[in-house]
């Protein structure tokens, strides 16, 4: 609202600020929300953009019907780290609290009671070993090798949870049926956890060979005289397997929910299997580029090329993301560089 009346005030640099700001907020409140909640804040941040491309036009600050220009300045904020990581603090500490008082589950719109203390201690642990794990995503000094610990861990403690709840249900199936019909939804949701943490470790082991990969550089792929295969545990085909392995636990878990799948996360979902097969041709090539087979590393590269524009156009169409960011998302993987040098 301030940055409204700056605007009738035409204080259009101190608007913009307070515009880049919220853009900002917004955007990182609605990485914590549901669904819905999420398409509302961008609506929000879109409805920002507007009256952003207003402040930069009068401004003069160049093309600022553009989505890139909005996009470069929130990068180059100053003080974007730090919003970000009070609001990422915020949340944490606002979940940890709701985590120790824990009473009850949230599963595919159904509330399940946590009735006795041993069900409410081990899912106690659940949720902080997966708060812990989104905590650290974004720590500065984040490692793929911890996190991936933290997820084999998540899985120890969910094979705990599982054991708990079959224990309770034989109990309370003594005293009713019905009852018991509960606990089943609280072991699928255990199971919809335990795939969870194999397809983001998966993804997370996937994205951190592929980078030491690519990291290896051009000499060692297309070095010419200086040729000398990658060593094996940078083979290509490695990665190739952790993206079949994620895409075998989406496939699982979009098969345990598919009665009570919403229709914007099943997008999300065909947008992920989209890119994960992207991916997968991609060190296909690269396969083929490390046996110096050129002819079928150059084949399987352009039709990497028409995935990466199709998946594109999937994004786009299905309103995942604008262009720019749904780019930046597939060439964090598939380096451009290295396929304009194919």
């Amino acid at each position: 609202m301030q940055a409204v009346y700056q605007i009738e005030c035409k204080n259009f640099e101190l608007a913009l600020d307070n515009l880049l700001r919220s853009k900002i907020i917004y955007t990182k409140i609605s990485q914590f929300k549901d669904t819905l909640e999420e398409i509302i804040y961008k609506e929000k941040v879109s409805q920002l953009d507007t009256l952003i491309r207003q402040c930069a036009f009068s401004l003069k600050m160049g093309a600022a019907d553009g989505d890139k220009v909005i996009s470069q300045m929130v990068d180059k904020f100053p003080k974007k780290a730090d919003l970000e990581d009070q609001v990422a603090r915020v949340k944490s500490q606002t979940k940890r609290e709701q985590i120790e008082n824990i009473e009850e589950i949230n599963y595919n719109n159904k509330i399940i009671p946590l009735k006795t203390e041993k069900l409410r201690t081990v899912f106690k642990r659940v949720q902080l070993q997966m708060q812990d794990i989104q905590d650290y995503q974004g720590a500065a000094g984040f490692e793929a090798g911890q996190q991936i610990k933290s997820y084999l861990q998540l899985v120890n403690i969910l094979e705990d949870a599982a054991l708990v709840i079959k224990k309770e249900k034989a109990e309370e199936s003594k005293k009713s049926e019905q009852s018991g019909q509960l606990y089943n939804i609280l072991l699928s949701y255990v199971q919809k956890l335990k795939l969870q943490s194999a397809l983001e470790r998966n993804l997370l082991q996937a994205k951190t060979l592929g980078k030491k990969i690519l990291q290896a550089g051009e000499a060692i792929l297309f070095g010419g005289a200086q040729y000398h295969k990658l060593k094996s545990d940078l083979r290509p085909q490695n990665v190739v397997r952790f993206y079949e392995k994620a895409l075998k636990a989406q496939r699982s878990i979009l098969n345990l929910e598919k009665d009570a799948l919403d229709p914007f996360k099943a997008l999300e979902y065909e947008f992920s299997e989209r890119l994960c097969t992207t991916q997968i041709r991609f060190f296909i090539g690269l396969h083929y580029a490390n046996e110096r087979a050129y002819t079928e590393a150059l084949m399987v590269l352009q039709r990497v090329a028409q995935d990466v524009e199709s998946t594109i156009d999937f994004a786009l169409k299905s309103n995942l993301g604008d262009k720019r960011n749904v780019k930046r998302e597939i060439q964090e993987t598939l380096e451009e560089g290295t396929l304009k040098r194919l």
